[in-house]
């Protein structure tokens, strides 16, 4: 069989992604944000940086997230040298920018973010030298805070060695709020396409978790 160019299949509404980066538009910006002040803002409270470096180098989504029927912006720097490594959240409300609190990581080598049945969904991609990873986390607002629901959730490797080369993908069917997840493992030493892992997850919006269960049915933990 021949073996495919290390691309990532991101499933559930993730983006195709190249070995280096994601491939995606993001969101349009509202009419409500000026670029050039919130280039200000980031200059003055995240990262001292020009104005061109910004408009090159940095993503700008833009999403309610906090659910007060405005729009936040989401921003993340590509990976450059001085790499600012976390999604940083900037709310705007009466002309006033305020940095949402997060603990929110890009991936070195792409980050996809979406947002969806109130759930912040970002996709990281790392990895090394013969290795690909691509991890799923999600996060809900709580209290001013982006909390974490749903950590590191595995959605793409490729392990590329002599004697280990295969490619797993997560395959997500549903809303990110009740989802069946399924890890498909393609081994292109013994040619063996397998089903390694079927779960169940529902979230728990009281409790800001995820109730998990495998395909038997049998409850696995809650994140």
């Amino acid at each position: 069989m021949k073996k495919p160019v290390l691309v990532m299949a991101a499933i559930a509404a993730l983006a195709l992604v190249s070995v280096a980066v994601f491939l995606f538009v993001p969101s349009t910006q509202s009419s409500a944000w000026n670029e050039d002040t919130l280039y200000a803002f980031v200059r003055e409270e995240i990262k001292d940086i020009s104005q061109s470096f910004f408009k090159e180098q940095w993503d700008i989504h833009y999403h309610d997230v906090t659910g007060d029927g405005g729009l936040e912006a989401l921003l993340v720097e590509n990976y450059t040298i001085d790499w600012h490594p976390n999604v940083e959240i900037v709310s705007k409300a009466n002309r006033r920018y305020e940095r949402i609190r997060s603990e929110i990581y890009a991936g070195k080598y792409g980050t996809y973010i979406e947002w969806s049945d109130g759930l912040l969904a970002v996709t990281a991609r790392t990895g090394g030298p013969g290795e690909q990873l691509g991890y799923l986390s999600l996060f809900a607002f709580d209290a001013g805070v982006m909390v974490p629901v749903l950590e590191n959730l595995l959605m793409y490797q490729r392990v590329a060695f002599p004697t280990h080369d295969f490619e797993v993908n997560g395959e997500i069917t549903g809303p990110f709020s009740e989802f069946v997840y399924r890890q498909v493992k393609e081994d292109y030493v013994t040619d063996e396409t397998t089903t390694e892992l079927v779960q169940y997850y529902r979230y728990d919006s009281d409790g800001r978790r995820f109730e998990i269960r495998s395909d038997a049915g049998e409850s696995v933990g809650a994140l």
